[in-house]
């Protein structure tokens, strides 16, 4: 039977991955994280007394082999990323076990190219976004036989983790995107697109506030599509989170990482007063079959929980790349979010085949 590890299996995406890997019944958990107790209640309380709990430190190189000793794959929900950087996944490999990271980025990706020993694979930014953020493109793709250009809008209103607000704030800070660029022509251009402020998107529940930001993701996926346009953009619906980002310092000392995500959290919880929360993704393309537009509603904790344990059923069931890659560049469009789909983290999706209201999208802007 499989031995599955899950780090830090007590935050809001171990739960996630951890209720998700359980119903598929693919092996035994190992239900890891900093308190012990809370790793015993889960396993009780959530798994029905299926798992074990172990006492396990993302920062402690010793703790993380003894986790992993055993292991065919581990699970790393930890974070943040920026932090933790290879150290889950570099005990998880040495201990012969394939790796998923429900976060990483560029960083992670170069320290572990070329250090995945023979046969084993690691899947990182197997989350929302980076993940998914990939992945929806590719399988509008494919139902679109080929693209020539997307238009992207994710965001919503939604609460930050603690982990995840900083490996937010990292992405922005640390050269993996640049803002105001998009692809045109096959390269990047810069300043090639403007905010739009109060703007009627299609499929949104309001008027919102759009950034555009074009990611290093968002690039590789230009390029592997071979698309002739992509615009991207962040969605922000409500004014808090904007006003701390406007208000935090370009660049910063590592130690302030922890007191600006405390602040972006904070934000995050005065924006979504009286809403509920959610995450949209509406993404417009071209392609040689017509016009189509893809939506995907859910929750920002539940659809990275649950594409990191699509990422890892793939792995245990034989469908591993070579070395490390980007999830939602390797994953299986189609299969993927039929996964994500049947684990309830998806509360709505359809690809219809016009584009309603799409001359709305300029208005507002700045």
């Amino acid at each position: 039977m499989n031995t599955i590890g899950i780090v830090g299996a007590t935050g809001a995406v171990g739960r996630v991955v951890a209720r998700t890997l359980d119903a598929w019944g693919l092996g035994q958990l190992r239900i890891g994280g900093r308190d012990e107790r809370r790793c015993q209640r889960l396993v009780r309380t959530e798994l029905g007394g299926r798992g074990q709990a172990y006492r396990v430190d993302a920062q402690d190189p010793a703790s993380l082999s003894a986790f992993a000793e055993g292991c065919q794959a581990v699970v790393n929900c930890a974070g943040p990323s920026l932090r933790i950087l290879d150290r889950v996944a570099g005990a998880a490999l040495a201990a012969g076990a394939d790796y998923v990271d429900a976060a990483g980025d560029d960083a992670v990706h170069e320290l572990l190219r070329g250090q995945v020993p023979a046969g084993r694979a690691a899947l990182i930014s197997a989350g929302m976004m980076p993940g998914l953020s990939a992945l929806l493109p590719r399988y509008l793709a494919g139902s679109c036989g080929g693209l020539t250009a997307l238009t992207g809008f994710q965001g919503g209103r939604d609460r930050f983790t603690a982990a995840s607000a900083a490996d937010y704030l990292a992405a922005l800070r640390s050269g993996y995107g640049e803002s105001f660029a998009a692809w045109r022509g096959g390269t990047r251009v810069d300043n090639a697109l403007r905010p739009m402020v109060d703007a009627v998107i299609p499929f949104f529940p309001r008027p919102v506030t759009a950034q555009p930001f074009l990611s290093t993701e968002a690039e590789r996926v230009a390029r592997s599509l071979r698309l002739d346009e992509l615009s991207w953009y962040t969605v922000f619906d409500g004014p808090q989170v904007q006003l701390a980002l406007g208000r935090m310092p370009a660049r910063g000392a590592p130690a302030a990482v922890s007191e600006l995500a405390e602040t972006l959290c904070a934000a995050a919880e005065l924006d979504l007063f009286g809403h509920e929360p959610y995450q949209l993704f509406v993404l417009h393309a071209d392609g040689e079959s017509g016009r189509r537009t893809l939506i995907l509603r859910g929750g920002a904790s539940a659809l990275t929980g649950a594409t990191a344990a699509v990422a890892a059923r793939c792995l245990l069931e034989g469908e591993r790349p070579d070395g490390v890659r980007f999830a939602g560049e390797f994953l299986d469009p189609a299969r993927t979010v039929d996964l994500v789909r049947e684990t309830g983290a998806v509360d709505a999706f359809d690809v219809v085949a016009a584009v309603p209201g799409a001359e709305a999208v300029e208005e507002g802007a700045l």
